[in-house]
């Protein structure tokens, strides 16, 4: 039995391989409408610092890079509130109080 393809809800992103239409079917990656495509390239022009002015090239290499340092800050903000957590484990150990 073949499985179904994931279809992400997300009308702003796909799989690479299928995509859902507006009409609930599916097609292949590739047949998307102009309108489609013109649409998620608005949604990364305004995400991504910078976007609105660059042609669309620089703007895909921004949106990778930006993706990436958008990454590493949740890591070290994760790993910032992994810390703090210890210390507060830490400084209430004991009072009846944790966190």
């Amino acid at each position: 039995m073949a499985s179904q393809p994931r279809i992400n809800r997300n009308p702003y992103l796909c799989s690479l391989s299928t995509m859902e239409s507006k009409h609930g079917g599916i097609r292949p990656a590739g047949k998307e409408s102009a309108e489609e495509i013109g649409r998620r390239v608005r949604a990364l022009r305004r995400l991504v610092p910078g976007g609105e002015e660059m042609e669309i090239g620089r703007l895909f290499q921004e949106t990778a890079e930006y993706i990436e340092a958008l990454e590493e800050k949740l890591g070290a903000m994760r790993a910032l509130a992994d810390h703090l957590h210890g210390l507060g484990k830490r400084k209430t150990k004991g009072k009846g109080k944790d966190f």
